[in-house]
């Protein structure tokens, strides 16, 4: 979707212990606005990402065990792709032992950590 922006959070746990409740706002590009939310504490394990647009929605699960796009007049379901994390990983190891090139740079991780940072405070 692309770098986030506007990144503020908050977050809420039992006196004098770690934060088990995080909610961060964010905006993508000059008109998307998200809201992350994670629940620690949860009753159930679940993970999952939901992208509302005014046609519909995509449903990603957890473990990306599967897609469901969620359209007004029904439900369209499909197998996931192959896993994107691996390849990457792969080229970070290889730049790190033999120089090669590698997509993730100083700037997409800088851009990581700071909307991290801002969503932490």
């Amino acid at each position: 979707l692309g770098p986030l922006d506007r990144v503020r959070a908050s977050a809420t746990g039992p006196a004098g212990h770690v934060e088990t409740k995080v909610e961060m706002h964010f905006r993508v590009g000059d008109h998307i606005d998200g809201t992350a939310t994670w629940n620690f504490e949860a009753a159930e394990a679940e993970d999952l990402l939901v992208i509302t647009g005014s046609a519909g929605s995509v449903r990603v699960p957890a473990a990306m065990n599967g897609r469901e796009l969620v359209w007004a007049d029904g439900v369209e379901t499909y197998d996931p792709p192959d896993p994107v994390q691996l390849p990457l990983v792969t080229k970070v190891v290889d730049a790190i032992l033999d120089g090669s090139e590698c997509p993730s740079t100083a700037t997409s991780s800088t851009r990581t950590s700071r909307a991290i940072d801002a969503a932490l405070g």
